[in-house]
């Protein structure tokens, strides 16, 4: 039985959120009693996690800078949910690299950790998918492990990134500067092509079917968030009666 990876969690707030018009990670997260901060919720599930697998680690936060972390930290600070949380900051430190730059600056901040990442807009998350994904990274200690969405896509920020995944990423960053996160995926299905196997990825990475689709439903526009909400709204209701 393969040993548990220890693991640590990145959350990437620092996206422009250009469609939504709006900072994705401040919209307001509906509750039973009131609302949070979507990022407050996001820290909760990750909190909740580490909690579960009877770990303390440190939730770490990739924010675009100084001033975005002001505005973060005073959005947390009007929560008392917040107040007992363990958070770090890491700032993304190569302009226009959209999620890279976030998860090479917690690369660098801890080059020898494995990092559960997770974006800042999929408000339908829960705690479970965090586990799924656990359960699936500490069997298999693959480079990734990220999960599969019902049209085929892999979402390379619902994933555990191993320190050798990420050291491919940077590299493979260095020569081009608009490099994503699912080019590494892609990279290793090509080594595996490479290698003459019939598996469509190689395995350095595991892809993973969420035991809920709607996991993996991210908010891009205010189009998107109305639609969520209702969602929200309608399970509160239903969990009510």
């Amino acid at each position: 039985m393969p040993e548990r990876i220890k693991l640590r969690s990145l959350i990437l707030a620092g996206g422009k959120s250009s469609r939504m018009g709006s900072p994705k990670c401040l919209i307001q997260f509906p509750r039973t009693s009131g609302t949070i901060p979507l990022i407050l919720q996001t820290i909760l599930l990750h909190h909740e996690f580490h909690r579960r697998r009877q770990e303390q680690q440190p939730i770490t936060i990739s924010v675009k800078d100084e001033e975005q972390l002001e505005e973060v930290e005073n959005a947390l600070q009007k929560h008392p949910d917040s107040q007992l949380l363990w958070l770090n900051y890491v700032f993304d430190t190569i302009p226009h690299q959209g999620p890279t730059t976030g998860l090479l600056a917690a690369h660098a901040s801890d080059a020898g950790t494995h990092w559960m990442v997770t974006g800042c807009d999929y408000p339908l998350l829960e705690t479970e998918a965090l586990l799924q994904l656990a359960s699936e990274h500490d069997k298999t200690q693959n480079a990734i492990t990220c999960f599969r969405n019902s049209d085929g896509w892999t979402e390379p920020l619902l994933a555990i990134w191993a320190p050798s995944a990420l050291k491919r990423l940077l590299e493979m960053s260095l020569s081009n500067s608009h490099i994503g996160p699912n080019r590494v995926i892609k990279a290793f299905s090509i080594d595996e092509r490479d290698a003459g196997s019939e598996s469509t990825f190689s395995s350095g990475v595991c892809t993973v079917q969420p035991l809920k689709e709607f996991w993996t439903r991210s908010v891009d526009t205010k189009e998107d968030w109305d639609e969520v909400r209702k969602m929200l709204y309608a399970a509160h209701e239903k969990d009510g009666k």
